[in-house]
This record gives structure tokens, sequence and C-alpha cells, in this order.
């Protein structure tokens, strides 16, 4: 490695900017659509819960989570999906997880909650 270039770096020595969490959320009658994309980590995990627990106040009986623009997952995403998953369960709803990118399976098998989200198409 150049002295002007670090472990980040990639082909012209320029790194991607990080793209944070963005969490999206709708209702579709008694189904709640929430799109991930970006990063999601500590913050993001945040808003997973947060977006959940709104649709969930609306009177949604089904939440179906889109991960497949998901970049990058750490261990504080995982656990913000399964508790807006426990969210769900305990209020009597069916949580559905999908569209998870290779990095994001990754995360998932290597934290051993696969049979936990169950990843469908979503």
């Amino acid at each position: 490695m150049g002295k002007n270039e670090d472990a980040d770096s990639v082909g012209d020595g320029v790194s991607p900017a990080p793209r944070p969490a963005s969490v999206e959320s709708r209702r579709d009658g008694s189904v709640g659509v929430v799109i991930l994309s970006g990063e999601l980590d500590l913050d993001g995990g945040d808003e997973v819960e947060a977006a959940v627990a709104g649709l969930l106040a609306e009177g949604v009986t089904t939440v179906a989570v889109d991960a497949g623009q998901v970049t990058f997952m750490d261990s504080s995403g995982l656990g913000g999906v399964l508790a807006a998953r426990g969210r769900v369960v305990e209020s009597g709803g069916d949580f559905r997880f999908g569209g998870a990118t290779d990095n994001v399976a990754r995360v998932i098998d290597m934290a051993g909650v696969r049979d936990v989200l169950c990843p469908v198409d979503v």
C-alpha cells in the first residue's frame, strides 16, 4: 500500500462513503411494509423498531420487512430487526423478512437466527 492509500480505498483510491440506514414504512390495509436500505447498524436498528411500533399502533396485523437494499448489517442492526419481530409476534401478528442480500444472510447465519426470521420473498 502506498503512503496515500488506506485499507478501505478501492480502485482509484477513493472509498465510497457509507450510506446510512434508510427505513421507510407504509401501510396497505392490515399489512405494514418496511423497506430497509443502506447500512443497518445501531441507529438503523432503532429506526426499524420505531417503524414497526408505529405500524402496530396503526393496527396492522402483518409486517413485511424488505432488506433487499441493505448493504451492511451488524449485530445491532440484526438486534433491531429481531426486537421488531418480537413486538409483532407478541401482538399476535405475522412477521415476514425477505430480500436479504448475501451480506445480510451471512450475519443472520452467523447469529444462528435463520429459523427465527425464516426469510421469505416479500
